[in-house]
C-alpha cells in the first residue's frame, strides 16, 4: 500500500470513528439534571437538533467505511460531508451549555450569593463534542489524501487545455448559490423565535458562524466540481447534497416549531447538486483544443 491508500484509509477511520461518536452522543442525553432538581421531579431538556446530528454522523461514518475500502472514489465526499458534523452538533451544543448556565430556583441551592445550575454537561455532550473535532481531522485527513492521490495520478486526456461545458458550470453555480442561500437563512421558525441566522443578531451567534463556514465550503465545492475529474466530481456534489440535507434536518426545532425558508432552501440545494451528480458523467469536460 502507498503513501496515498495509507492516507485514504487514515482519513476513513477518522470518518468512522467521528461518525460514530457523534451517533452515539446524539443518542444519549446531552445534560444531566442536578440531584436537587431531580427529586422535584425536574425534567432533563430535549434537544431536537440531535436527531440531525444523529443522521449526519451514521452518512459520516459510512462514508468513512467507504474510503477505507474503495479509496479515492468516494474520498471527495467525505471531504465535504464531515462538515455536517460540527454543522450539527454546534447546534446541539450550544442550547445544552445554555441550559447548564441556567441557575436553579432554589434557595437552598444558593451558595455563597451565587446558585447552582439545574443541568451540567453529560457523556452524550463530551462525545459530541470528541465526534466534530474528529470530523475536522477527518477533513485535514482528506485533503492530505487528495493531495498525495493527485501527485499520484497519471495526467488525462483534457485536463490541459479543456475546460468544464458550460452547462455544468452554471448547474454547479445554482447548485451552490441556493444551498449557500440555504444555510445563510434560519432552519426553522416557531413562537419563541426564529433559528439562529445571519440576519437575526448584531452579534452573530456560535450556529451562525458555524453555517457561514459550512456555506463557504459549498460555495468552494460549486467551483470544483465543473474542474474535476468526474469520478471526482459525482463525489463532491453528492457530498455537499449530504451536508445540505444535514442543515434541512434541523427544522426540527422547539415544540411548535415550523421549517423555515433556510430549510426549504437547502432541501432544494440538495436537489441540484444531486442533479449536478446525475449530469456530470453525461456532459464530462470539454476536450482540449
Amino acid at each position: 500500500m502507498g503513501a496515498g491508500g495509507r492516507a485514504h484509509v487514515v482519513a476513513g477511520l477518522f470518518g468512522i470513528v467521528a461518525g460514530l461518536l457523534v451517533t452515539i452522543g446524539a443518542a444519549l442525553p446531552a445534560v444531566t439534571v442536578h440531584a436537587s432538581e431531580l427529586a422535584l421531579g425536574v425534567p432533563a431538556p430535549s434537544f431536537p437538533a440531535t436527531f440531525a446530528a444523529r443522521i449526519a454522523g451514521i452518512v459520516c461514518a459510512a462514508l468513512g467505511l467507504a474510503v477505507t475500502v474503495l479509496g479515492a472514489r468516494v474520498r471527495p465526499a467525505l471531504s465535504v460531508a464531515w462538515s455536517g458534523l460540527p454543522l450539527t452538533v454546534v447546534a446541539v451544543l450550544v442550547p445544552a451549555l445554555a441550559a447548564t448556565a441556567a441557575p436553579s430556583g432554589l434557595d437552598a441551592l444558593v451558595t455563597l450569593g451565587a446558585a447552582l445550575p439545574r443541568f451540567t454537561l453529560s457523556l452524550g455532550a463530551w462525545l459530541l463534542i470528541s465526534g466534530a473535532v474528529l470530523g475536522v481531522a477527518a477533513g485535514i485527513a482528506c485533503l492530505v489524501a487528495g493531495n498525495a492521490d493527485r501527485d499520484a495520478a497519471p495526467a488525462m486526456p483534457g485536463d490541459d487545455g479543456g475546460g468544464p461545458p458550460a452547462a455544468l458550470r452554471a448547474a454547479a453555480a445554482v447548485a451552490g448559490v441556493v444551498a449557500v442561500v440555504g444555510l445563510l437563512l434560519p432552519a426553522y421558525s416557531s413562537p419563541l423565535g426564529s433559528a439562529p441566522w445571519i440576519g437575526r443578531d448584531a452579534l452573530p451567534a456560535v450556529e451562525t458562524w458555524t453555517q457561514s463556514g459550512v456555506a463557504v465550503a459549498l460555495a468552494v465545492v460549486a467551483v470544483l466540481v465543473p474542474r474535476s475529474r468526474p469520478a471526482r466530481a459525482v463525489a463532491l456534489a453528492l457530498g455537499a447534497a449530504l451536508v445540505a440535507t444535514d442543515y434541512a434536518l434541523l427544522a426540527r426545532g422547539p415544540a411548535g416549531a415550523t421549517a423555515a425558508s433556510g430549510s426549504y432552501c437547502s432541501v432544494a440545494g440538495a436537489v441540484l447538486f444531486v442533479l449536478v451528480a446525475v449530469v456530470v458523467p453525461m456532459v464530462g469536460r470539454r476536450p482540449a483544443q
